[in-house]
């Protein structure tokens, strides 16, 4: 039997009242504005994609139930290791956070130096190139099983199908880990107004609250929009996550570039049949017609 929790929307004065700003709308120009690419540790320009307003209000309902009583939305110290263009930062402050630390700053040298910020819930979505997924949830893993510490991870919907993936959730416990699944897909933007909006997969919220979190949540916990639900197993019934396994990107690559061949060679087909037709209808000429296709002589 699959638990899925269903959520409606929830919109009240009195959580709108909490808000450290009243404006959660933010123009293109004001986003673009102070992003530069000299950050002081490696990045790739293709990971530079902000994530949308809509999956923070998503979220945020579960993280209030994870944080009750202990912490309200003001007090709840909130961080984001993965800095972009800081938009993060604004975000959850127009939401009602306000001590949220979302710093230009290496992450992995902070760990390594014991220098990751004090804070009660990790809210991220990490790069996807190379090993910054696998290293976030190493990261955020261990926090939970050891300090308690509740993180919800935005990342494509194929990790969770991953084997790396399978492997950490099962050593740290998988009954630790739910799956928000938002009611329609994310779109993304970078801030320099470069590539594309709509993303090739599907995003879903990894959230790390805890077996006992976890086994106490139900329909009645919160109210929000989309469907959560608790194990892996019940993602590839849903198929939320893909059953087969994603093509690496040299495989991609050639793949799209056999599609084009093909698409050109129909392409090209297609005209070269065109014009033999032409050929044929303006090489014919009927016997009985002069050149300038009078005729002359009488059918009957």
């Amino acid at each position: 039997k699959i638990m899925i929790l269903l959520f409606d929307s929830l919109s009240s004065t009195e959580e709108k009242s909490k808000r450290c700003s009243k404006s959660s709308m933010f123009s293109s120009t004001e986003d673009l504005k102070g992003w530069s690419r000299s950050f002081p540790y490696q990045v790739d320009y293709k990971d530079h994609f902000e994530s949308p307003e809509v999956a923070y209000e998503d979220i945020v309902p579960l993280i209030d139930w994870v944080s009750s009583p202990t912490n309200s939305r003001s007090e709840n110290i909130v961080y984001d290791p993965y800095y972009c263009a800081g938009r993060a930062k604004k975000i959850l402050h127009s939401l009602g956070f306000c001590s949220v630390v979302h710093e230009r700053r290496d992450f992995y040298e902070d760990i390594i130096h014991g220098r990751v910020p004090n804070h009660d819930t990790l809210v991220t979505n990490p790069p996807y190139s190379d090993d910054h997924k696998e290293r976030c949830l190493n990261f955020c893993l261990k926090q939970l099983r050891e300090l308690d510490r509740p993180f919800f991870i935005l990342m494509p919907n194929y990790v969770a199908a991953r084997e790396y993936y399978r492997n950490r959730v099962e050593n740290w416990g998988d009954e630790d880990v739910v799956y928000f699944i938002p009611s329609k897909p994310y779109t993304y933007d970078h801030p320099e107004g470069t590539g594309k909006e709509i993303p090739p997969f599907a995003s879903i919220w990894y959230c790390g609250i805890g077996k006992d979190r976890a086994n106490n949540l139900t329909k009645e916990s919160f109210a929000c929009h989309g469907k959560i639900v608790k194990t892996i197993e019940e993602l590839r019934i849903l198929k939320v996550i893909p059953t087969q396994k994603r093509p690496n990107p040299r495989q991609r690559k050639k793949r799209k570039k056999q599609g084009n061949a093909v698409s050109n060679k129909r392409s090209t087909n297609e005209e070269s049949r065109n014009v033999t037709s032409q050929k044929s209808t303006s090489s014919k000429q009927s016997r009985y017609r002069d050149d300038n296709g009078v005729r002359t002589k009488e059918r009957f």
